[in-house]
């Protein structure tokens, strides 16, 4: 048997239905959990959807190479030939894995037809950002856990409505946070530190876009989130009401449906783009 050229985590739920292929990419510390109801919904509308966590998340190993987006693309792509996924696919990134989705089309424009951008920045880290994450990664290695950082995470992912109203999306959000390794963490942290700017790149995105904001997102807020979408010619932008950075976890039902309008409008169930546009509502 050959050695798998990646070492991300793909287990038989991660993958739902049949139909265009939907890449879904997750946020910083977390995994391919965060949309595995959008992995439902979506599959059920003709579909073919795979989430997956990066090396060194979810229980699998941390990469063999300096740590970078770039490398988290290519592990993502990789994980596609192993797949014998060869057709373009949609790639969808929150977050973090918006950074990881910006990489791919810088490396791997032939392999993709459509983007969505869910809670996610083009602007690079400011160096007092940066820094940040370098005193965070020393934090995290001196306590042996990642605990004293998903505690300053946690208030700021989560929008005020799912702090009050939802615990258990705190809860699920926790027990995926626990579950992180310390080093894999400051691999995170070191990656998206050094990410480059993608700003200049935005005007030239020629594939179907799709950018998705959380009303009360205090990370990729939706005045920037409307910059980036402004910069894409013929994207849709949509805000998701009282929701906060992890859209996918605090309103999974509405985050699904807008998905699935974008993807019916631009890609039929066999894959191909699709003639017959019609409108996208929030």
């Amino acid at each position: 048997m050959t050695q798998k050229r990646y070492q991300i985590t793909f287990d038989p739920g991660s993958e739902q239905g049949l139909g265009a292929v939907v890449v879904l990419l997750h946020g910083l510390l977390l995994d391919h959990s965060m949309f595995s109801d959008q992995l439902e919904h979506l599959a059920k509308q003709g579909i073919r959807v795979i989430s997956l966590s990066y090396a060194g998340h979810g229980g699998s190993d941390r990469l063999g190479v300096g740590p970078s987006v770039g490398a988290m693309a290519d592990q993502v792509f990789a994980m596609l030939d192993e797949l014998g996924i060869s057709e373009p696919v949609v790639i969808g990134g929150l977050s973090m894995g918006g950074y990881v989705a910006f990489a791919g089309l810088e490396k791997y424009r032939q392999r993709i037809r459509g983007l969505v951008l869910m809670n996610t920045k083009a602007v690079p880290d400011t160096p007092e950002e940066a820094a940040n994450r370098q005193r965070a990664c020393e934090l995290i290695r001196q306590a042996k856990s990642i605990s004293p950082l998903a505690m300053t995470m946690l208030p700021r992912l989560l929008g005020k409505s799912t702090m009050r109203h939802k615990p258990e999306v705190w809860q699920k959000v926790a027990r995926i946070l626990d579950c992180m390794d310390v080093e894999a963490a400051c691999d995170a942290l070191i990656a998206l530190a050094n990410r480059p700017d993608r700003r200049p790149m935005l005007a030239g995105i020629d594939v179907p876009t799709l950018v998705i904001a959380g009303e009360e997102d205090l990370i990729s807020t939706p005045e920037e989130m409307e910059l980036i979408a402004k910069e894409i010619a013929g994207s849709e932008f949509v805000i998701i009401p009282g929701v906060g950075h992890l859209s996918t976890l605090e309103e999974p039902e509405q985050v699904g449906q807008v998905l699935a309008r974008f993807l019916q409008k631009y890609f039929n169930n066999d894959g191909y783009p699709d003639k017959k546009r019609s409108s996208v509502d929030a």
